[in-house]
């Protein structure tokens, strides 16, 4: 509101994802704990990530930005969701199994990152269920909240995270 923005030419503010996230940590691929401080875990996939503050001050933001003719895009992280997620809970079909041709399918791990296939359903650690976007409800679930968001805070798009491990039919 004081013109920060203005003087530095901004036209368009990219914020992490504001969805929810687990505060408990997990473990990377090298064996050190990690958190969720930066929105890539979702877990309540229609709240508002609690260090952020609520759904009224995200909106806040959107129309303030606006009045000074910024536009606000949101990541969206629609490869994975934490796996204490409801939605994993109640749904885990809506997601693709860990297990792969009787090897645990983390990207990187058991399964290959580059392969094709491999890439698509690969969960990015033991804790991220990986969406299978085969599934039509699963995919829409996603594309429902992707449209919430939007209608919820009047954002004018997403970056969309992990492009690469999702089906190119997702996107048609």
């Amino acid at each position: 509101e004081d013109g920060y923005f203005d003087k530095l030419g901004v036209n368009t503010l990219w914020l992490t994802v504001p969805m929810d996230n687990t505060s408990a940590s997990g473990a990377g691929s090298d064996g050190h704990p990690y958190s969720a401080y930066h929105g890539y875990w979702p877990q309540n996939l229609d709240k508002v990530e609690e260090h952020f503050g609520d759904l009224a001050l995200l909106k806040k933001l959107v129309d303030a930005a606006h009045v000074k003719g910024i536009k606000i895009l949101f990541d969206y992280a629609m490869n994975h969701v934490h796996d204490s997620s409801p939605t994993f809970k109640d749904h885990p079909d809506w997601f693709w199994p860990l297990d792969y041709n009787g090897k645990t399918c983390t990207c990187g791990g058991g399964c290959d990152w580059n392969d094709s296939y491999e890439q698509k359903r690969c969960w990015f650690t033991t804790y991220l269920p990986d969406w299978n976007f085969t599934v039509t409800e699963a995919r829409n679930a996603s594309v429902d909240n992707a449209i919430k968001w939007i209608n919820d805070t009047g954002i004018d798009g997403f970056r969309l995270d992990a492009v690469k491990h999702i089906p190119a039919s997702f996107y048609k």
